[in-house]
């Protein structure tokens, strides 16, 4: 029996447009969705979510016996806590992670006090029953997720070194996390089930048997992860001079060529490449040029010049041995709409935004 899994491509353009599309899709990744030095001297746009002691969550946590909470000072966000066992949260006002994966979560933190002290960051945070986050503590790095009253913890070591500022990114896709020290990666995690949608990133801080606790954290910056679409262009030799379907039956006395028209089936070409359809059925390389020769030998690869997607469905599946796939039986197609709201869904979900597709899996 076949389900479906949803990895949808939206065709939101017309074919003389659609490798515009894709290069437009490409240049957005270049602005950051969020981002945040502190220089502002306030956390107007944080929200501190949770600053309770453990025993007694009516408590706030303490720092020389008196209530502390996240500030700003001199233009870094953080907290010093040397009470009772206590948690923290601070998050941003107005961002959302609404796509399932693919960002990167890079920032400053400063490691100022004791080497055994908690210092935590949220990179995925709902409500306080639902959260990740890295703990440093000593020369340890927790793994920590909680989903209601699953949890899960896991542990590496780094040799961190006090009074220095640590650069830490942490790159999330496909369920699988990574953690960057100094632009060193030092750990990977495969996610698994339980999981939780939506959510946003956060500082966090934390006291538990050692009371003594001190973080601070600057040049916050979230981004998406570009998508790793191969890069095929209509206007490219040796395939841009070659005859575009079978052009010279329906628009002579001038044939049109790849150069002109070819670019939905260029992008067609990109997609399946995403998904690891490099070969065709019978071995040949995968690019514009092959593809067309393809579809022009199919019956229905073609219908006066426009491309056939169902074809394309059919190539996936004929060409899954020779590709050694064994994730889908085939990528099969769906039409869209032009409603850029799900074009920009399907881009936060990190799937390009060529023509609308499906895995389907046995």
């Amino acid at each position: 029996m076949k389900k479906l899994i949803a990895l949808r491509f939206l065709f939101l353009a017309t074919i003389l447009f659609a490798f515009t599309s894709i290069s437009f899709v490409h240049q957005a990744y270049a602005s950051y969705p969020f981002q945040e030095n502190f220089d502002s001297g306030n956390l107007n746009n944080w929200t501190v979510k949770r600053n309770t002691q453990w025993s007694n969550p009516s408590q706030p946590c303490l720092y020389h016996s008196n209530p502390t909470t996240w500030s700003v000072v001199n233009g870094k966000a953080g907290i010093k806590i040397d009470g009772p066992g206590c948690g923290t949260e601070l998050i941003p006002n107005n961002f959302q992670i609404t796509w399932s994966s693919g960002y990167t979560y890079s920032f400053d933190m400063d490691f100022t006090n004791s080497a055994v002290a908690n210092r935590n960051v949220l990179f995925k945070y709902l409500d306080s029953s639902n959260w990740y986050d890295f703990m440093f503590y000593g020369s340890t790095v927790y793994f920590q997720k909680v989903v209601g009253s699953y949890y899960r913890v896991e542990n590496t070591s780094y040799s961190f070194q006090d009074n220095l500022t640590y650069h830490i990114k942490i790159e999330f896709t496909n369920n699988v996390i990574k953690l960057f020290i100094n632009d060193s990666k030092i750990w990977e995690i495969i996610d698994t089930t339980p999981y939780f949608n939506g959510g946003t990133v956060g500082l966090q801080a934390s006291v538990g048997s050692d009371p003594d606790s001190e973080v601070w954290f600057d040049n916050l910056i979230v981004n998406r992860l570009p998508l790793n679409v191969p890069l095929l262009k209509q206007t490219s030799e040796p395939w841009q001079g070659v005859e575009y379907a079978t052009a010279s039956a329906w628009a002579p006395p001038n044939p049109i060529t790849i150069n002109r028209w070819g670019c939905a089936m260029t992008s067609a070409a990109m997609v399946l490449k995403y998904h690891g359809i490099n070969k065709l059925p019978d071995g040949t390389d995968l690019d514009p040029g092959t593809l067309n020769t393809w579809l022009n030998n199919q019956a229905d690869g073609y219908t006066r010049g426009n491309i056939n997607w169902v074809a394309i469905s059919d190539l996936s599946k004929l060409a899954k041995t020779i590709n050694n796939i064994t994730a889908f039986d085939a990528l099969e197609f769906i039409w869209g709409d032009n409603d850029t709201n799900k074009l920009k869904n399907q881009i936060d979900s990190n799937n390009p935004p060529d023509f609308a597709i499906e895995k389907l899996v046995s």
